[in-house]
């Protein structure tokens, strides 16, 4: 018997089922799972972001072509933009703007991380928030509707692979919270598995080559110099931390696409 063969099914379902967790915590999709199994599963979660942002910016570019036969271009960004709102339920928009009201108005890492926690929104969240809507939003507009599909589905999994990128290096910098199963540091093996999307998506579409690399490059200078910020600051990082960096890494995947293809 092959002891290896036989564990084989049982370890694909529960890596689907570490996959459905990840996709729950992503988003507001309900997973039929018991309690006890998501509290169990969710420490391995990190891994498969880049297949949940694969999953979320699917839904965008079918909510986007799906608009674009009745409205115009303009429009269907809107509706695009408000899919994602929805089906993630701002998620990522919360942690960027507790990030900005952190760091923007706290000084000691107590200060920081107090008012990160406090669920009251500041000025510098809200205008944050504003300015990040905006970014989005022009950009795309700008943006030729031929290059949105591939610049969303891009986008949403490469800012989400900058977000678990530098967590084998890096500490959690609380000692409690919704994302403190983060403390639990990430294995290299699990940063070159959750990168497996972008692989393949870049194979598929290998003439873009310059821009995937182009976009690549530039993501990952910034979220090198974003957690060396966080750590001289906090001594490692939160969840509204890598919410802040999916957030601006995607605008900035969007405009080295703009950049290139205008």
């Amino acid at each position: 018997m092959n002891i290896d063969s036989d564990l084989a099914p049982f370890m694909l379902l529960r890596e689907f089922k570490i996959f459905l967790v990840s996709l729950s915590f992503l988003t507001r999709l309900p997973v039929f799972l018991k309690e006890k199994t998501r509290t169990e599963l969710i420490p391995y979660t990190p891994r498969y972001y880049t297949f949940a942002g694969f999953f979320i910016g699917s839904a965008a570019a079918f909510v986007f072509s799906a608009a674009s036969y009745i409205f115009p271009h303009e429009i269907s960004v809107i509706f695009m933009l408000l899919s994602v709102i929805l089906l993630t339920g701002a998620f990522h928009e919360d942690g960027l703007m507790d990030f900005f009201d952190g760091f923007g108005g706290g000084y000691s890492k107590k200060q920081i991380l107090e008012i990160m926690k406090d669920p009251r929104s500041g000025s510098y969240g809200i205008l944050a928030a504003v300015f990040s809507v905006l970014l989005k939003i022009f950009i795309l507009f700008e943006m030729k509707s031929s290059y949105i599909i591939f610049g969303v589905l891009f986008a949403h999994m490469l800012s989400r692979f900058s977000t678990v990128s530098f967590l084998p290096w890096m500490d959690y910098a609380r000692s409690e919270g919704k994302s403190s199963f983060l403390k639990n540091r990430m294995r290299i093996l699990e940063i070159l598995f959750s990168l497996l999307p972008v692989i393949l998506f870049s194979a598929f579409f290998y003439s873009e080559w310059i821009f995937i690399l182009t976009a690549f490059l530039t993501s990952y200078l910034f979220s090198a110099l974003f957690m060396f910020y966080i750590y001289k600051k906090i001594g490692g990082y939160t969840g509204d931390c890598l919410g802040a960096l999916q957030q601006i890494s995607e605008i900035l995947i969007y405009a080295v696409l703009l950049v290139w293809k205008n």
